[in-house]
């Protein structure tokens, strides 16, 4: 699905346009919006309000944002083009695909999901949105893959599962490892309140101690603490949305 019009989406249709009309190879369009920085941000819908939030005041003051939905297929294509599309900053807002590559969810990107902006040196404001859940199918199966589990039955298809909080220290390990290695500007934000919807007080699959237990783990492995900050409220608050973009204009981005 097409989350808004924006550089990559136009000129998709663009060219399909031109591709029907069997001018492809005769007609040189300019776009002006290529002029303006551009925005790669990551997102799932329990992280939506978040993801919105950032993108219209990112837009609002001149920025192209291109929004990424973590769903296998999204963060994949999301890390293609990072490089050939000239990205200003990656603000990765939903590592979900990693969790399910990890541990066997639906949703997985590879093993590598998360770490490319690192390592080709892109700013990149890291979160570990969604990484609190793994997505599988129908609950039936769901329970034989993941016996003794929290689950949240989303619809008939799909079903979501807590993550374990070894589950979540291994994430941590992980990404600290990369943080570490990385060759440009990063930050890690984290909400203490919660990673996703399903993370919060009022969701199905709220864990107050998940939070902590993916801090103290990044505490542990994380060679510069200077990057990481830890922000008092839940993912989907404006408070946290306000904290992204205050991170992003640290990197002057915009």
């Amino acid at each position: 699905d097409l989350a808004g019009l924006n550089h990559l989406t136009r000129k998709i249709l663009r060219n399909g346009a031109l591709a029907l009309a069997g001018m492809l190879q005769s007609v040189q369009i300019t776009d002006d919006q290529q002029s303006k920085p551009l925005v790669f941000l990551s997102t799932l819908g329990t992280t939506e309000a978040c993801a919105q939030s950032v993108r219209q005041t990112l837009e609002d003051k001149g920025n192209e944002v291109v929004i990424f939905h973590t769903v296998g297929s999204g963060g994949k294509a999301m890390e293609e083009m990072l490089e050939p599309e000239g990205v200003s900053i990656l603000v990765d807002l939903s590592l979900h695909e990693l969790a399910d590559h990890r541990f066997g969810g639906d949703y997985d990107a590879g093993p590598q999901r998360g770490n490319t902006a690192l390592q080709l040196g892109l700013p990149t404001i890291v979160v570990p949105g969604n990484i609190d859940f793994l997505v599988s199918g129908p609950l039936e199966t769901t329970r034989r893959l993941f016996p003794h589990r929290p689950y949240h039955a989303h619809n008939s298809a799909i079903t979501v599962v807590r993550s374990t909080h070894q589950e979540i220290e291994i994430l941590a390990q992980t990404l600290a490892g990369w943080c570490n290695e990385a060759t440009g500007p990063v930050r890690m934000l984290i909400p203490m309140d919660g990673f996703s919807a399903f993370d919060s007080k009022q969701g199905p699959l709220y864990d107050p101690n998940g939070p902590q237990r993916f801090t103290q783990t990044m505490q542990k492995n994380l060679n510069d603490h200077r990057i990481m900050s830890l922000i008092p409220c839940h993912i989907n608050d404006p408070e946290f949305a306000e904290a992204v973009l205050q991170a992003v204009y640290h990197l002057n981005i915009s």
